[in-house]
């Protein structure tokens, strides 16, 4: 019940940050969805959350709810994922405040940095390495960003409190004949 509560307080905290110019007619259709049954407002949310021309508040709104559900439904690295896309495209702290405490409930640690191992521009080539890295590591995601119009798959591994810890596995990665390198998860 404590998770509803602080969805809830995120929602008002949005709308009352969100600036008029944000609330377009993009944010009026994610109001909408949330009328509708929730297969067809997660398949709307959904496809409005890849639109790079919404306004990058909706969009942070759309991974909020996407996460939200995934919580819901115990699914803590997704609902993790879906709140760090949010956290990237908005400066409101609530969408970090949610990364934090979801990726605590995923066992993975609550670590800052990352190593990343690839970034394509085709989501074939990512699952590619996804699949290439997963032989022999854990923890191997996909973190999709959308940056001018250009849409990128960035291959990750791990979860690591110090810089150290995950420059000891990009290390490891490069010696393997993938370049890797540390970065932040945000």
């Amino acid at each position: 019940m404590k998770f509803v509560t602080i969805v809830m307080a995120a929602a008002a905290i949005f709308f009352a940050a969100l600036p008029a110019s944000a609330a377009s007619d993009h944010g009026s259709v994610v109001t909408h969805a949330m009328t509708l049954p929730v297969r067809d407002a997660l398949r709307i949310i959904d496809s409005l959350s890849r639109v790079p021309t919404v306004a990058a508040e909706v969009r942070a709104r759309c991974f909020q709810l996407l996460g939200d559900h995934r919580y819901i439904m115990e699914d803590y690295k997704r609902a993790a994922e879906f709140y760090r896309q949010a956290a990237a495209l908005s400066p409101l702290p609530i969408y970090r405040q949610l990364y934090d405490l979801t990726i605590k409930m995923t066992g993975d640690g609550d670590g800052n940095f990352t190593v990343q191992a690839g970034a394509f521009g085709s989501r074939d080539n990512a699952d590619s390495m996804v699949r290439r890295l997963s032989e022999n590591y854990s923890g191997v995601t996909i973190s999709t960003t959308t940056n001018d119009g250009q849409t990128l798959h960035r291959v990750r591994v791990g979860s690591f409190q110090t810089r150290e810890e995950a420059a000891a596995l990009a290390e490891q990665i490069t010696a393997a004949g993938v370049s890797a390198r540390v970065v932040e998860k945000y």
